[in-house]
């Protein structure tokens, strides 16, 4: 600032410094919640699940922050807080299955801080059956089971179903009857008619590999049966087809990847996914490729797995309505 006089003759100059204070709500750098992900499992008649901690930590200055949750079930405490380098907030998660039937739930959290950013942290709810879910030799002890279905019901060109004394272990005394999955399509099926399996209790988890056995007197080839994985980023991935680079087989004695005797034991790992699957999982299925447009394609599967624990048989077929 420069001081005149009225004769216009310099008398003074001054020098002001101007500093400007951030505040302590505003905050910097990027808000963060660890872990990213929750998943809570119930099974109808038990306890409700232990709550879980979510930990909010900001990269920069302090800031508050607000946080919401999407759907009834789930609950959330407190709802704002201060987070801050070595000071990070924590917001107790919990949920109430109480009279919801089973099946798989997806919630989030949303935390957002005043300057208008948002975290997301999904949360998913997998309920199972205390009855064991899907039939003689249903669900597991990860509550996961394949139950059978197909895009079309009305031509007759697609077919799935559990059969009787097709399955790889006969002596199996949680599955009596030996069931193996049969899933075929016809040459004069719709081109992008669906046969197949979902993979029931599965929204949320992390995939690390995934597989079956293939009953080793069916063709198989790149349109055999596949895997196919969408995740919670909607990004549809393939995964398998018995003679592409991403498939091993496996011929080892340990009991949860062996193949019996006229079986052939596939293994697939979800970085070698078209995509590659980097995202949690909203759903899995097991679909038939094309197959030959002159004969069509078949398939008998058993041992299905996912993350090393067995898939159980679901006792019924369904049909699933069409994407489009």
């Amino acid at each position: 600032m420069t001081v005149t006089g009225t004769s216009g003759s310099l008398l003074h100059t001054l020098t002001l410094i101007l500093t400007v204070n951030g505040t302590a709500t505003g905050g910097t750098g990027k808000l963060t919640a660890t872990p990213a992900s929750l998943t809570f499992t119930y099974q109808t008649g038990g306890r409700s699940p232990a709550s879980q901690m979510l930990a909010i930590n900001n990269t920069g200055g302090s800031t508050s922050y607000n946080a919401t949750e999407t759907d009834p079930w789930l609950s959330i405490a407190p709802t704002s807080g201060t987070s801050g380098p070595g000071n990070p907030g924590s917001i107790r998660a919990s949920v109430n299955p109480a009279g919801m039937t089973p099946g798989s739930y997806g919630a989030q959290i949303n935390i957002s801080t005043p300057n208008g950013s948002t975290t997301t942290v999904s949360v998913a709810l997998i309920i199972t059956s205390s009855s064991g879910g899907g039939g003689e030799g249903g669900s597991t002890r990860g509550g996961m089971y394949a139950r059978p279905y197909v895009s079309d019901t009305q031509s007759g060109t697609l077919a799935a179903s559990w059969v009787d004394d097709l399955g790889a272990t006969p002596h199996n005394p949680s599955d009596p009857h030996n069931r193996g999955l049969v899933i075929a399509k016809s040459p004069t099926a719709p081109a992008d008619g669906l046969a197949g399996a979902t993979i029931q209790n599965v929204t949320g988890m992390n995939l690390t590999e995934v597989g079956f056995d293939l009953r080793a007197g069916v063709l198989c080839g790149a349109d055999s049966a596949q895997f196919l994985v969408i995740t919670t980023d909607k990004v549809t991935h393939m995964l398998g087809g018995c003679t592409s680079t991403t498939t091993t087989t496996t011929t080892t004695t340990t009991a949860a990847i062996s193949a019996p005797t006229g079986w052939t034991h596939l293994q697939f790992d979800p970085d070698k996914a078209t995509p590659p699957i980097n995202s949690q999982v909203q759903s899995i299925s097991i679909v038939l490729g094309k197959g030959s447009t002159s004969t069509g394609g078949i398939a008998v599967i058993d041992n299905i797995e996912i993350n090393g624990v067995p898939v159980g048989k679901d006792s019924t077929s369904t049909s699933r309505p069409r994407d489009d």
